[in-house]
């Protein structure tokens, strides 16, 4: 389920690097000693660390959405050339995932409907 995954973790994940990023101005306009540079250094070697792996992992996510499978499919290599789910357009899988309006898709917010994820009244029974 990576839409469940982002849609719980994407605001937390917006509010902490907002959080961090605040304190971390204002350390450097402090005069640091020797140790506080050290641990700052290594603050700052592990942020970019997982930078570069949760750029990776977005990546790998934002390709499972253009190519409409899931991690499971991607991993026993079932999807075929005639895959009955995959769109005309790239854009038409992002609009399913993240929503009709492009301008609100990097914004970590809720919906007006205050309903559940995912929803499911979108498909027939």
């Amino acid at each position: 389920m990576i839409q469940c995954t982002l849609f719980i973790s994407y605001d937390l994940f917006v509010n902490d690097k907002f959080v961090l990023q605040v304190q971390f101005i204002q350390t450097i306009f402090q005069d640091l000693t020797q140790n506080q540079q050290f641990i700052l250094t290594i603050c700052n070697v592990t942020c970019f660390a997982l930078v570069l792996v949760m750029g990776f992992l977005l990546g790998f996510h934002l390709y499972h959405i253009a190519q409409n499978i899931t991690t499971i499919e991607y991993h026993i290599n079932e999807i075929k050339t005639n895959n009955p789910f995959k769109k005309p357009r790239i854009i038409d899988n992002y609009k399913e995932v993240f929503g009709p309006d492009i301008k609100y898709w990097f914004l970590p917010m809720r919906n007006a409907e205050k309903s559940a994820f995912p929803r499911t009244d979108l498909f027939e029974v």
